[in-house]
């Protein structure tokens, strides 16, 4: 996709979702031609040069890559990616994608998020949620799972050495006959710093890594 034609398609799903707090149009046009472009893979100093938070995604069919924090809108993050689109995520978790053949419209919970602040994250516990995925008009999916919890570990996430927790979300959403797994890689404030997400039935999932966290200020 060339770079105006993305910048549009981002520009329009801004427009469509609400700004919040956006970086302007030339800020983006500076990602894309320092952080995009070819850039399949990045120095680990990299991200900390650049003045806005980042994340390392290995997309579906994509090599990894690096995208930055476009938009801030409550709780809400939008991650903006030259190559395929826009990922949006709350406390970690991954609720919609723009620009894949498939994809995720829209989450929601009837019970909190157990990576929400005020979620309880409980070995062995069910949750339920639901999915809007598109094409194909599937909306309101259940998605039935249940967590389990796993020991804290170190991990090297670029230069970081962190001790991080693994929570593993068993999922299945019996109306398409899909089940899946995702993991979330927190530290001591739950804080999610790797995951491997799933969005739709047949598409591989989203490899995620905070190479620069957001800082409000």
């Amino acid at each position: 996709m060339k770079r105006r034609n993305i910048l549009a398609a981002f520009g329009a799903a801004c427009l469509s979702a609400g700004c919040g707090r956006n970086l302007s149009m030339k800020t983006l046009e500076v990602a894309v031609g320092s952080s995009f472009g070819n850039r399949s893979s990045f120095d680990q100093d990299y991200p900390e040069s650049l003045p806005y938070a980042s994340m390392a995604v290995q997309l579906p069919n994509i090599q990894r890559v690096l995208v930055v924090l476009a938009k801030v809108e409550n709780d809400e993050m939008h991650w903006y990616s030259a190559d395929r689109g826009v990922l949006v995520t709350r406390y970690g978790r991954l609720v919609r994608t723009v620009g894949f053949t498939d994809n995720l419209a829209g989450t929601s919970f009837p019970q909190p998020d157990f990576l929400a602040p005020d979620g309880k994250p409980i070995e062995g516990a069910s949750y339920q949620r639901q999915l809007d995925i598109v094409p194909g008009n599937r909306f309101g999916v259940p998605v039935k799972s249940v967590l389990r919890l796993g020991a804290d570990a170190e991990m090297q996430l670029g230069k970081r050495v962190m001790r991080l927790r693994l929570m593993e979300e068993h999922c299945r959403a019996d109306a398409l006959q899909w089940s899946f797994v995702n993991r979330f890689w927190v530290d001591a404030d739950r804080f999610v710093w790797r995951s491997e997400q799933h969005v739709a039935p047949g598409l591989s999932a989203f490899s995620m890594e905070i190479t620069k966290p957001y800082r409000p200020g």
